[in-house]
């Protein structure tokens, strides 16, 4: 009888074992991040955190467009996120430009992935900025950003966790890092080993659910 209960405990003790071993997923273009597209009211008149991603974070003040400040602008962040993130001094964020690192160089790609920079062009002639979040299965993109904003009953909106479809933008990405992600591209093929990271962004007062279009509706305040 003992040796019964032995073996039955021993038993129990390698299902525990075996239920706690995480086996990887296969390597995918797509993570499942989580991140809900939600209208968000801005309320505070300086450093409101809307997103954050990669320990980065997005700010916003209420009120017009910041286009051309230091701190709130679209291109603000690009650079305060390749600065952080990537060691790397951004510049040339300029209409129709294509942007400029000290040490390194940035190449133009068809295919984004998540830290690309991502620029489209606004119905004022101008160029918005942003960071590509997350790649989408459904065919968009989820940015982080600054300074997409307008008024509305009068307040301020935004978007956070904003989706669009990668068609309507550039992507462009350091020419060090396309390399590394071409070495890592030939491990991953004969190995299993796999390292996936993602950080979900936070939101201060989310007021209600929104789409892409909405904020095209409405008259939105950008770089």
């Amino acid at each position: 009888m003992k040796n019964k209960i032995k073996r039955l405990s021993l038993f129990f003790i390698a299902v525990a074992i075996i239920a706690t071993i995480v086996v990887p997923e296969r390597n995918s273009t797509y993570a499942a991040t989580g991140y809900i597209q939600k209208k968000i009211t801005i309320y505070k008149s300086a450093k409101q955190v809307v997103d954050s991603f990669n320990g980065v974070h997005a700010y916003y003040r209420k009120g017009g467009n910041d286009g051309s400040n230091r701190f709130y602008s679209c291109a603000a962040f690009v650079k305060r996120y390749y600065k952080t993130v990537y060691h790397r001094d951004v510049n040339n964020l300029l209409h129709n430009r294509t942007p400029l690192a000290k040490g390194d160089s940035f190449v133009k790609v068809t295919t984004p992935q998540v830290g690309d920079i991502v620029a489209t062009n606004t119905n004022h002639g101008t160029t918005h900025w942003a960071i590509a979040k997350s790649i989408n299965e459904d065919g968009t993109i989820t940015l982080i950003e600054q300074n997409w904003k307008w008024r509305q009953g009068g307040g301020t909106k935004s978007v956070l966790n904003r989706k669009i479809k990668v068609s309507r933008a550039r992507y462009y990405r350091l020419k060090s890092e396309t390399r590394i992600n071409a070495v890592a591209l030939s491990v991953s093929e004969t190995s299993t080993l796999e390292e996936t990271s993602t950080e979900n962004g936070t939101a201060t007062e989310v007021t209600e659910s929104t789409s892409e279009t909405d904020a095209d509706a409405a008259k939105i305040l950008l770089d």
